[in-house]
């Protein structure tokens, strides 16, 4: 039996994105769907 849980998560005290995600994030988001791999996201 799998455990359930459940967390909250304050969006206003998140800690800042080191320069190299904030840079690969931006690329990602720059990517073309057609090229994204999305066949590990669950349907």
């Amino acid at each position: 039996m799998k455990k359930k849980f459940r967390y909250e998560i304050d969006v206003g005290n998140l800690s800042p994105l080191i320069d190299k995600r904030r840079v690969e994030i931006d690329e990602l988001a720059a990517m073309p769907d057609s090229v994204i791999d999305h066949s590990d996201i669950p349907t």
